[in-house]
């Protein structure tokens, strides 16, 4: 549905940034979140990162 995925733009080297979004994503992920909101406002699609 989205192609090969979505992206979001930090500025080069800033790893602290960087390691605190990804820590966020895989919260939502693992929290059940994302599978939540996809159901809600996608229906029955499967959003998981292959």
């Amino acid at each position: 549905m989205l192609g090969s995925g979505i992206a979001y733009g930090i500025r080069k080297g800033d790893t602290a940034l960087r390691e605190r979004l990804n820590a966020a994503i895989a919260k939502v992920q693992a929290d059940g979140t994302v599978k939540t909101l996809a159901t809600k406002y996608l229906g029955n699609i499967d959003v998981s990162a292959k």
